[in-house]
């Protein structure tokens, strides 16, 4: 008799989720970051809004709601650009596409006579020519290389007309601080793509002799620069901007006057909802708050910088950094600003400053880092992950040895 041979049955698979290829830590640090800019319009806008010749005397919360708007507006276009492949931007017609369309946008601004602004205000657009310009520039640097970016003729010199126009159109609006960070993002891609130390001492050179000049030719830096050095001298004759961002770092004391209860805001402080909402936070959390809230940024910056250092490719690499930077310098302005230690300038704090411009441009770039650092996540290789990949490959990923041997 043949012996019965037992079936194996199988027991039923589970079904196996793919993890979520997401940087959680950069994520959640933007995420409290507009949560704390939600706080600070609330607390800050209350009273601007009271008085606005929109709706005098009506809603106390009507800029809040306003920015809550602008808060989905950036959700929005946060996972937009998480979703979409950002090598899209790489190609040269998208690239082309979208300079030409800022470049274009700058210019009907100069024409139509609207000040700084479209739509009643409601659009800047200095701000999105900021996160524009970094998508070119990384582009355009990724697709020559280092030999062709320390080239003059064929690296620096087109490179330096591309960010000279559009710095030219933001000043001619006038918006000399947007001009001078669309500069400065400029050269440190310049850098950061492999410019040699000539190239960079002349590059600050150029800077310095393009500040010298706004200075000279241009009134409102002049008095800036004025103010400012009275004031190195002695804080009492410095701009009254910075005199009474000062009185409010001084009333916040190290643990701050609590959420709402600023008096600056009410009374002398300008801009306390845009420029001056640093110096808000000092009055109303002291000192203790600002660290914590300069910590955030860093923390952001941080994540960013990895991002870059991590990327698989040249443009992912750009790209990040470019992005990094340029939040870096945006809160290094403002903060420096308030505390005297640079001339007054028009910069807005990434996340917190009530403006819909801003906000939304910086939320979509996050969405950018996150699209980046998926992408690094999807391409790495199961084993020798430590391997650092080869730039020079292009967008392929690193060759992992025995990949192709039969087992």
């Amino acid at each position: 008799m043949t012996a019965d041979i037992p079936v194996l049955q199988r027991e039923p698979q589970r079904m196996k989720f793919m993890p979520v290829r997401l940087d959680w830590q950069l994520l959640l640090v933007a995420t409290v970051l507009v949560l704390v800019g939600v706080l600070m319009v609330f607390s800050t806008t209350f009273d601007i809004s009271y008085r606005s010749p929109l709706a005098p005397h009506i809603s106390t919360t009507l800029l809040f709601y306003d920015h809550l708007q602008k808060v989905m507006l950036g959700v929005a276009a946060l996972l937009a650009c998480y979703g979409i492949n950002y090598r899209l931007a790489q190609r040269p017609v998208v690239a082309v596409f979208l300079i030409v369309a800022v470049g274009a946008t700058l210019i009907y601004v100069l024409v139509a006579g609207t000040g700084r602004a479209l739509l009643d205000g409601r659009i800047q657009p200095s701000e999105p020519a900021k996160l524009i310009t970094i998508i070119y520039l990384a582009a355009w640097l990724a697709a020559r290389g280092p030999d062709y970016v320390r080239n003059f003729w064929i690296g620096v010199l087109p490179y330096a007309i591309v960010v000279g126009v559009i710095v030219a159109l933001i000043f001619l609006q006038p918006d000399i601080s947007a001009a001078f960070t669309v500069l400065a993002i400029g050269a440190v891609m310049y850098v950061v793509a492999g410019a040699s130390l000539p190239q960079v001492s002349g590059a600050g050179l150029a800077a310095g002799l393009s500040i010298a000049a706004v200075v000279a030719i241009s009134p409102k830096g002049h008095q800036r620069w004025a103010d400012y050095v009275e004031g190195l001298r002695d804080i009492s004759h410095s701009h009254e901007h910075i005199q009474y961002a000062v009185m409010a770092f001084v009333k916040g004391g190290f643990f701050g006057a609590g959420l709402g209860n600023s008096s600056m805001k009410l009374t002398y402080l300008p801009f306390p909802h845009t420029d001056s909402v640093f110096a808000v936070v000092g009055e109303e959390f002291g000192l203790l708050g600002c660290v914590v809230l300069l910590v955030l940024f860093g923390l952001l910056i941080w994540r960013g910088a990895l991002i870059a250092l991590r990327s698989s490719d040249m443009f992912g690499y750009l790209l990040a950094a470019g992005i990094s930077c340029w939040l870096a310098l945006e809160v290094a302005i403002n903060v420096t600003v308030m505390v005297g230690l640079i001339p007054v300038a028009g910069n807005a704090l990434p996340f917190i400053s009530y403006g819909g411009s801003s906000l939304v441009v910086a939320m979509a770039a996050v969405g950018i880092l996150l699209n980046i650092s998926r992408s690094n996540i999807s391409e790495r290789p199961e084993r020798n992950v430590h391997t650092p990949p080869d730039l020079r490959r292009g967008n392929r990923r690193s060759r992992i040895s025995g990949a192709g041997s039969s087992s």
